[in-house]
């Protein structure tokens, strides 16, 4: 877990120093922006796919 999140910190540091070019949306620059944008879309994968979970998954016995 340490290691997880000093490589974050780590990202997060390096993107503070990175001169961002050609900014589309003004929230590009937001530092750690995009490692926000990628761990909530995580968060929503992993939500998702457990609903689905709950939707699609049968019995053990379902087959006979």
């Amino acid at each position: 877990m340490r290691l997880l999140l000093l490589t974050v910190a780590m990202l997060v540091g390096i993107d503070l120093l990175v001169t961002k070019h050609h900014v589309t949306v003004h929230a590009e620059e937001v530092p750690g922006f995009y490692a926000a944008v990628g761990f909530f879309g995580a968060l929503l994968i992993v939500g998702f796919s457990k609903a689905l979970a709950r939707w699609v998954v049968r019995e053990e016995d379902y087959y006979g």
